[in-house]
Parts: structure tokens; sequence; C-alpha cells
């Protein structure tokens, strides 16, 4: 619950500054930026094609609650869209994302009582800092002459 309502959080502030200053053209023209970011997009819509996966086959195996995957699915792939707009802003929020996510996991872990559950943190998250550092990249391709 809390990284959702950390991802919620993440696109609103992301949307808000999409739509108040427009895509960023020196990252989007960019050929070589291009790539990275399409290299980002693809990671990004394999990680969604996995959380709809496992919503989907447990739906399919009779466990309703499967729908709760999909709403990161979902969240992820409005966060792609809004980050490819602004590759600099979405990968710093992709990154302060995935660092945050990552903490609130191992609170979670201590505070459970359990065992240190690294699964939880390379699936939570570990996959949103990767992403933003690979869109900074791209805005740092873009600029260097």
């Amino acid at each position: 619950m809390g990284v959702s309502i950390l991802t919620v959080v993440a696109i609103l502030v992301l949307a808000i500054i999409v739509f108040r200053r427009g895509p960023d053209e020196v990252t989007i023209s960019n050929k070589h930026a291009k790539w990275v970011l399409r290299g980002a997009l693809v990671l990004m819509g394999i990680y969604a094609i996995f959380l709809l996966f496992f919503g989907i086959a447990e739906m399919i195996s009779g466990d309703l609650s499967g729908v709760i995957h999909l709403v990161p699915a979902i969240m992820l792939i409005v966060l792609m869209f809004l980050a490819r707009r602004l590759p600099i802003e979405g990968g710093v929020v992709l990154v302060i994302l995935g660092v945050l996510a990552s903490v609130y996991y191992i609170i979670a872990a201590i505070q459970g009582g359990g065992s240190f559950q690294v699964t939880s943190i390379l699936v939570g998250g570990v996959p949103y800092l990767v992403f933003g550092l690979i869109f900074l990249v791209a805005a740092v391709l873009a600029r260097r002459k």
C-alpha cells in the first residue's frame, strides 16, 4: 500500500511538471539518447508485463486478489509515458521512487520480524531505480557535445 501511494504521488508530480513544461525536445531529437530512452521503455514494458502476468495468472486460477497486481502495472505504464516526455525529471522521480520503495520494503521486513527480504527490494524498488538511472543517462547523452 505504501509503495502505491508513493507511486501515485510520483505520477502526480511528474504529470504537473510535464503539462507545465511540455516535452524535452533536446533529448527526444538526439539519436543516441532516443535509443537509450527506447531501451528504458522496453525494460519498463517488460516489468509491466511481469506484473500483469502475475495479476492475470492469479485471476485465471480463481484468486480475484490478483487484481492488486494490475494496479502497479497500470501506474508503471503511466509513469513510462510521462517520463518519456521529460527524461531528466522522469529519471529523478523514478530514482527517488526506487530509493523510497527500497527503504519501505527494508523497514517492512524489519518490522515484520521476518528475515531480510531481498526479493521484495529487487522486485519492488530496484527496477524503478534502474529505470530512473537509464533515463538520466539518456538526458546526459543528449546534452553532451
